[in-house]
């Protein structure tokens, strides 16, 4: 690979070869744990608690654990887990 880069501990990767853009990409990809309001009906209300900027080849997965314990500091209390309610026909 040539060239520098001043993102420091971004992500380097390669992608599809495509006219006019290079072989390499330098990135960040931000990462957002969010709090599902379900008693709202309208529309599908999601609420951003937390959000993380990390190299782009890092999965959502690895920021659950402490997006969750800082919300616990945050909030003051464990979060508790909501009633799974199932529809008839479907999801």
């Amino acid at each position: 690979m040539t060239g520098q880069y001043s993102a420091r501990g971004a992500a380097v990767g390669g992608r599809t070869i495509k006219t006019g853009q290079s072989r390499w990409f330098v990135g960040y990809k931000k990462h957002t744990l969010r709090l599902w309001l379900s008693h709202y009906t309208e529309r599908v209300l999601l609420v951003p608690l937390v959000s993380w900027l990390a190299p782009g080849n890092r999965g959502d997965a690895l920021f659950l654990p402490p997006s969750v314990r800082y919300c616990v500091r945050l909030l003051g209390g464990q979060p508790v887990p909501a009633p799974i309610q199932l529809r008839a026909g479907g999801a």
